[in-house]
């Protein structure tokens, strides 16, 4: 093995001269807002290149770069013609699939928690990470820099070593989320590169040492990708090898640590990075396991860092029950699980004869089906409406938990008026009596227009504009029960939302969001819900009054 002192000139474990570049990827929110974002912390001016892709520059510390991370979209122009406004459109939906990135210059050690208090205003104004959505792989690149000394054969064999030794405890002690792990930019090593470069006879010069490294591994896709430091000593050869744009000569060791886990682990990037760091080759301690359970420092004794560093990608999927019921209803909770799944949470099926417990729920859906039996509001009726009582006695039992326990609520359709019901209120039997003058067209696909109301959640998380629905329902909410407002109407004047009034988030929507998940406002009211469910829940004190099933 190699071992290799230090000079003057060398950054390695030096926090006087150590800087770090950080890549920041998250998804939803637009490069505008989070441009601005880093502008009102570091200060500088903003200067665009089309609305997917700015620099902030002059800043305290240096020129950033904000894009949407997708090439295809860059370079538009806001008076453009009829391709850069189809750019421009198409940029504008792809956020909610295609990851925003934010890449610093490289920052001084000290100043990585400043970084981490960025990430947390990405995070309040509303950015998601690989854990919020199902398809989402999103990351966090580190960029250590490397000085004129370590620009040497042992110096770089020295912490590609370290790393090769240090990869695996590193792997298992961050919990690599299961969507990143099947994505290709974060594969290890192959196992025959990993034997030949720690063998003990390995001394290669630098010629060698990149020649090496293009054999085993012609790809970007490493982990710990050192094609932008070979490519900064000898450009060339990288080019040659490499026919990928994205390789950019740097002098620095490109880490993409997998993300912290959802089990509690004390390691997260930015004590894994000076694990690394620490053991770059100084002597026999080199080999010593990565200790997840001490508190680890920057290298050259930094600051301590116990605040996780990857907020947008720490946490863990939220258990959602979807409710259903024994006659109708299988097509909706099936549409409504695989919307949660998009959304980052993991739907649990609840119903009569299945799951009744609701320990271990994070949140609730209550779907859509059979009308709710007339009794329960008050209304005897000779109308032979199809009814389920279990599944009306089971939902409201659900309700009495999710009120007692402050768990987030998606009631839809039968569950917003379900949700209504349950706080004393009342429904319209039949729209076709109690409104003939209205339309009320019947249809899984856009038939009418909501119009939301604020303030209220849920113009916050769809906004204010009007809303193309569907509809599927010949009932809707009639007299407000305790404690609920509504938040949108359709064009007849008909309840089309409601909510609970100061709750963080317990909404009811007529319509049927879960078959138009397609629509990115539509997707909204699922990933507003994993992310309710995702915080500390809290508890509701006075209960409401409830009905009983």
């Amino acid at each position: 093995m190699v071992h290799v002192g230090q000079d003057a000139d060398s950054w390695i474990g030096r926090g006087g001269k150590r800087r770090v570049g950080v890549e920041i990827e998250f998804g939803r929110l637009a490069a505008t807002v989070a441009a601005e974002a880093v502008r009102q912390r570091f200060g500088g001016v903003i200067r665009s290149d089309g609305p997917h892709r700015l620099h902030v520059e002059a800043t305290e510390i240096g020129n950033f770069r904000v894009e949407l991370d997708w090439d295809w979209v860059q370079g538009t122009k806001p008076d453009g013609g009829l391709v850069d406004k189809a750019k421009e459109f198409l940029g504008d939906l792809g956020r909610e699939w295609v990851p925003t990135e934010i890449v610093t210059p490289p920052v001084p050690a000290g100043r990585l928690p400043e970084i981490d208090a960025l990430v947390q205003t990405l995070v309040r104004l509303g950015a998601e990470g690989t854990r919020t959505g199902l398809l989402n792989g999103f990351g966090l690149h580190l960029n250590p820099s490397l000085g004129p000394a370590d620009l040497t054969a042992p110096r770089i064999l020295a912490v590609l070593q370290s790393y090769l030794l240090e990869a695996p405890a590193l792997r298992v002690a961050i919990d690599v989320d299961p969507i990143r792990s099947l994505l290709p930019f974060v594969e290890p090593f192959p196992a025959g590169y990993v034997d030949h470069v720690l063998h003990p006879d390995y001394r290669p010069s630098m010629e060698g040492l990149i020649a090496d490294y293009l054999r085993f591994n012609p790809t970007r896709n490493r982990e710990l990708d050192l094609l932008p430091l070979f490519a900064e000593i000898d450009r060339e050869r990288v080019q040659r090898a490499i026919a990928d744009p994205k390789v950019s000569a740097r002098p620095t060791f490109h880490w993409r640590p997998p993300e912290r886990g959802s089990r509690g682990s004390a390691l997260d990037g930015r004590r894994a990075m000076g694990a690394l760091a620490a053991r770059r080759g100084a002597g026999p301690g080199w080999r010593r396991p990565v200790d997840t359970n001490s508190r680890a420092t920057l290298p050259a004794g930094g600051e301590p860092l116990e605040r996780p560093f990857l907020t947008l990608f720490r946490r863990r999927r939220p258990r959602i029950g979807v409710t259903t019921g024994r006659y109708k209803g299988r097509t909706m909770r099936l549409a409504n699980s695989l919307a949660v799944l998009l959304s980052g949470g993991v739907p649990v099926r609840i119903g009569p004869g299945w799951r009744t417990r609701f320990d271990g729920l994070d949140g609730l859906i209550v779907g859509g089906g059979v009308d709710i039996e007339s009794r329960l509001y008050g209304i005897d009726t000779i109308d032979e409406w199809p009814y389920d009582p279990d599944r009306d006695a089971l939902e409201i039992r659900a309700l009495d938990w999710a009120e007692r326990h402050g768990r987030p609520v998606l009631g839809i359709c039968r569950g917003a008026q379900l949700m209504n019901v349950h706080r004393g209120g009342t429904l319209v039997l039949d729209l076709g009596r109690s409104h003939p003058e209205a339309a009320n067209p019947r249809s899984i696909f856009p038939c009418k227009t909501a119009h939301p109301r604020g303030p209220s959640r849920l113009v916050e998380v769809i906004g204010e504009r009007p809303l193309r629905i569907n509809a599927l329902h010949h009932q809707a909410v009639d007299r407000l029960g305790d404690g609920m407002q509504v938040t949108a109407v359709d064009d007849a004047g008909i309840v089309q939302a409601i909510e609970v009034t100061g709750h963080r988030f317990r909404l009811g929507v007529q319509w049927h969001p879960e078959m138009m998940v397609w629509s990115p406002r539509h997707l909204r009211l699922f990933r507003a819900l994993v992310a309710a469910c995702a915080e500390e829940p809290q508890r509701q004190s006075p209960a409401p009054a409830s009905i009983r099933a």
